[in-house]
């Protein structure tokens, strides 16, 4: 079986990738606000969560792309399988987690930093 930290390390870097160069203007939003958290869980009042919105893409490194990568990873068929019944809930929850630490940091134009995320282990 995969090393889930490996997984969540993934999920991070996945997040940040797909972030990296694209969504310029949630970038701006983002670094010109006096409090970014805010913007990104909860946006303005003209516009959804940041976070929402980089979230319903469907392009390589996207957050289904990822989850789509850890279940491969954890030998999960989404056809067949169900996530509570196979003990992977969790594990897909906290890549979730990871892979929006990912794009917070990059669009913020952090540093990569997988290890900000508590259960995350460099």
């Amino acid at each position: 079986m995969t090393d889930k930290n490996e997984l969540m390390i993934t999920a991070y870097e996945m997040g940040y990738e797909f972030c990296k160069y694209s969504f310029y203007q949630a970038k701006k939003t983002l670094q010109n606000s006096e409090d970014p958290n805010e913007i990104w869980m909860n946006g303005t009042e003209n516009s959804y969560p940041i976070s929402d919105m980089v979230k319903e893409s469907q392009s390589p490194n996207s957050h289904t792309d990822m989850i789509r990568t850890i279940e491969n990873e954890l030998d999960f068929n989404p056809e067949t399988q169900d996530w509570d019944n196979e003990g992977i809930y969790g594990i897909i929850e906290n890549a979730s987690v990871s892979w929006e630490a990912g794009a917070y940091d990059a669009l913020l134009e952090r540093e990569f930093n997988p290890s900000r995320v508590p259960f995350i282990d460099e």
